[in-house]
């Protein structure tokens, strides 16, 4: 199936890039210095450094830790080494360290460069010191026994990848200082139960909390103004997504995630128990993977409002036999895994067994023949429905067009004009109806 192999292709190419990262390119150097180390000097039995002179004065600033022997155990980090502060950790500094459990890192620390504990397996807990800005990219990458982070206030993002894989991970308490929380961040955090994103974080990128399995809940605060693509992506247990009313971007109905208007839906929690859904008839859209993976789901009602079911809506929902689109001319994505609730991933082709209700002759008989679905009618269609209504109301504020037989219809009072009285009277037939 054409999403499941995309996604699987993304998950690959992105642990191809951390290995790129690492082992190619620039960090070349740091693997070909191991053994002599170059310019960088030896702390205890386990550190590596280097002095920086960051003003190129010729004077030596600061210390960076810039590698530590694949042996190390549990590692404290000196505040200072001869007589200068140790303020940064370098790019993937502990990088492989699967020997290490435990390290203490000091105040004086006030930088952690990308993917510096990568790959750390043994890692269990750290505690991220006061003055530390940002958690970079790739910074605690693979940590699989990582199960405690403490972040402080200084923190104001989280880059990309950072707790990427980190399957023992439980809990984590995003401060308040945190703006942004980067790409694939909390990915496959598979233990991750709760949480709760800080009021001034503005952006959740895509896939951020995807694949985190023991998610149960999300609030979502008033300063979010964008939510990536698939940012809760196969999250199977999550019960519900719960926007703050005061955010002017998004919004929720009993969990379900919409943007501010209702006019879309964006997500409905895989985890949620409801058998029965009936979508409000103010949505118009239903986005890609909106209901991906929704295994209790057993029965779904799409009002005519609904003008667009996008890519993968209704993917592998495994107990959903009844699906009734009222919309005769609703836009269905011409793919099989638009509506299934199975898939022969040998033969990469998805299957449904349920029954797809419709009108007679509508997109929906047209989708459900084409891919061997069963076809229930539901006669022929009214003369006129809400999609008519948000038809006739896009036209009227210039933000659509009608098509000759349209306009015909739309011309309700018969004087060769679309105007608000035509608008009014359709509400009235509606209503009436």
């Amino acid at each position: 199936m054409k999403f499941t192999r995309k996604l699987a292709v993304v998950a690959l190419a992105a642990a191809m890039v951390c290995s790129l990262n690492i082992f190619t390119g620039v960090n070349n150097s740091l693997i070909a210095e191991a053994a002599d180390y170059g310019d960088k000097m030896q702390y205890d039995d386990y550190l590596f450094y280097k002095q920086v002179d960051k003003d190129e004065d010729g004077i030596y600033d600061y210390v960076e830790i810039t590698d530590c022997d694949k042996s190390a155990e549990k590692v404290i980090i000196p505040s200072e080494i001869e007589g200068l502060p140790v303020m940064t950790i370098g790019e993937y500094a502990f990088f492989d360290c699967l020997e290490l459990t435990s390290v203490e890192i000091p105040n004086s620390v006030t930088s952690i460069g990308g993917g510096a504990f990568c790959e750390c397996k043994g890692l269990t807990s750290v505690e991220i010191p006061d003055g530390v800005s940002s958690i970079g990219d790739w910074t605690f990458y693979g940590c699989k026994d990582l199960t405690s982070v403490e972040i402080p206030d200084s923190v104001t993002s989280i880059g990309e990848y950072a707790f990427y894989d980190c399957v023992e991970l439980t809990s984590i308490e995003i401060p308040d200082s945190v703006m942004s929380i980067g790409y694939r961040a909390f990915y496959n955090c598979s233990s991750l139960t709760s949480v709760d994103i800080p009021g001034g974080v503005t952006t959740i990128e895509s896939s951020t909390f995807s694949f985190c399995s023991s998610l149960t809940s999300v609030e979502i605060p008033d300063s979010v103004t964008t939510i990536g693509d698939y940012a809760f992506f196969s999250c199977s247990s999550l019960t519900s997504i719960n926007v703050s009313e005061n955010n002017e971007n998004y919004s929720s109905i009993d969990g379900v995630l919409f943007n501010k208007t209702q006019t879309e839906l964006i997500r409905y929690p895989q985890g949620k128990e409801d058998e029965n859904y009936s979508i409000p008839d103010s949505v118009t859209s239903i986005g890609d993977a909106a209901f991906y993976g929704c295994k209790g789901l057993t029965s779904v009602e799409i009002p005519d409002s609904v003008t667009l079911i996008d890519y993968c809506a209704f993917y592998n929902c495994s107990s959903l036999t009844s699906v009734t689109i009222k919309n005769p001319d609703c836009k269905i994505f011409y793919d099989s895994s638009t509506i299934c609730n199975g898939c022969d991933y040998k033969n990469d082709d998805c299957y449904y067994n349920g029954i797809i209700r419709g009108y007679e002759g509508s997109t929906a008989q047209a989708y459900a023949e084409n891919w061997g679905y069963k076809f229930e009618s539901l006669g022929e269609a009214p003369e006129l429905m809400i999609s008519d209504i948000i038809k006739l109301k896009k036209f009227l504020v210039k933000s659509g067009e009608l098509s000759k037989s349209q306009f015909k219809k739309y011309d309700l009072n018969n004087d060769n004009k679309i105007n608000v009285f035509d608008f009014i009277i359709m509400k009235r037939k509606l209503l009436n109806n």
